[in-house]
């Protein structure tokens, strides 16, 4: 859009247009689902509730931590994780989730009671999917976040920012340049101020 939105500028006064995209809008095309977009398609929302998902993401004693039981050998592995083996149930006509909700309270009075660390350790030896949940203060010290490059140093402030979204094996990207100040593009694109 900001393409041809430049495009039709260029053609009604021959100058043109600076685009600006920003890294967060580009990050957001790189995502699985587009819920604007599908209202934008359809007419609706993606989903008309929240669903939430036990334990999904949930607190532990020094932060949140990320739980998911896909399969009933998840769910499993997570009621012997909690202590609570009796709430296996393999003739259950409950869903996973109806069966987590169940138990929600005494699950997660079990995932206050210890830090994330431990329980992501715990859950990854049970096999049961589980993933550190990041805040402004520790995402850019997330391994996997890390090991990508994910975040880069302000070429003029210093601070982290978000590196490129996108990545293309064999190929150097640019490393980001310093945002122009304000104002600063006004004399150099040949454009009157």
């Amino acid at each position: 859009m900001a393409t041809l939105a430049s495009r039709h500028r260029r053609l009604s006064d021959g100058w043109g247009e600076l685009i600006d995209l920003s890294m967060q809008e580009n990050q957001i095309l790189s995502q699985t689902y587009y819920p604007v977009t599908y209202f934008e398609m359809f007419g609706r929302p993606w989903r008309d509730a929240r669903r939430l998902t036990v334990p999904g993401v949930a607190c532990a004693q020094d932060g949140l931590v990320d739980l998911g039981c896909g399969t009933a050998q998840q769910w499993f592995d997570l009621c012997a994780m909690v202590g609570h083996p009796e709430w296996i149930d393999e003739q259950s006509p409950l869903s996973i989730t109806e069966q987590a909700n169940l138990h929600a309270e005494e699950i997660y009075d079990w995932l206050r009671s210890h830090p994330s660390d431990e329980i992501r350790e715990l859950a990854t030896a049970f096999r049961i999917p589980n993933a550190p949940v990041a805040n402004g203060a520790n995402i850019a010290s997330l391994d996997h976040f890390q090991a990508r490059g994910s975040f880069v140093r302000n070429p003029r402030d210093g601070f982290l920012q978000p590196a490129h979204p996108y990545r293309i094996s064999s190929v150097h990207l640019r490393r980001p340049g310093p945002a122009p100040r304000l104002g600063e593009h006004a004399t150099t694109t040949g454009r009157p101020n």
